[in-house]
């Protein structure tokens, strides 16, 4: 990605502009959700942000988050995060391993053979599960020792509000793009899962 210099150009913004989604307010099922670590006012639209720049010393510490809400109970959303079965419904390519807690689990990548390992870093039902990048073959390793946090929070419609970091995932990683637009394609899949078992 373009991020040379002191400050951020338009262009800049423009690459980042697949991955804005995930942080503005106000996006469909989103609505409302204002991440707590924001460089930038959280109110900002993309329109004002595409014509300002920023300093990108503000922008290294921020990690891709992401919010959403989906139609299911806790339980079931949590078991898509903690089966081998479950996790296999919302991720595109194979996946195996043990997905308790201090487990390992291997992701691969649709159509190619790079894969990602991670450890079930933490498993606590219903709220929380952790994993932590032992290995990506597919970016040189540039997510090692990174984490995915997903929290869990149970709404009082018996919804589920799922907040997804991924620490350690920021702008400055070449990575950043491909990355971001995965984990938005995945968690909207987690969301359709869950919500499929509804019908």
């Amino acid at each position: 990605m373009p991020l040379r210099g002191s400050r951020w150009r338009q262009a800049d913004w423009r690459a980042l502009g697949s991955n804005w989604c995930c942080h503005r307010v106000g996006r469909g099922a989103d609505a409302g959700f204002t991440p707590a670590r924001l460089a930038f006012g959280a109110q900002t639209t993309w329109s004002v942000m595409s014509r300002r720049t920023m300093p990108i010393e503000e922008a290294v510490a921020e990690n891709y988050s992401r919010r959403i809400h989906i139609q299911a109970p806790i339980d079931r959303v949590y078991a898509l995060l903690t089966t081998l079965e479950g996790i296999a419904a919302w991720w595109e390519g194979h996946v195996s391993g043990d997905p308790a807690e201090l487990g390992e689990l291997r992701f691969g990548v649709e159509d190619s053979d790079d894969y990602t390992r991670v450890q079930v870093a933490g498993a606590s039902f219903p709220s929380d599960v952790a994993w932590s990048v032992l290995e990506d073959s597919g970016y040189g390793d540039q997510t090692l020792d990174t984490s995915m946090v997903f929290h869990l929070q149970e709404e009082l419609d018996a919804s589920t509000s799922l907040a997804f970091h991924h620490q350690g995932l920021t702008p400055l990683l070449d990575c950043f793009a491909d990355c971001a637009t995965g984990w938005d394609r995945r968690l909207e899949q987690i969301k359709h899962v869950a919500e499929s078992d509804n019908a």
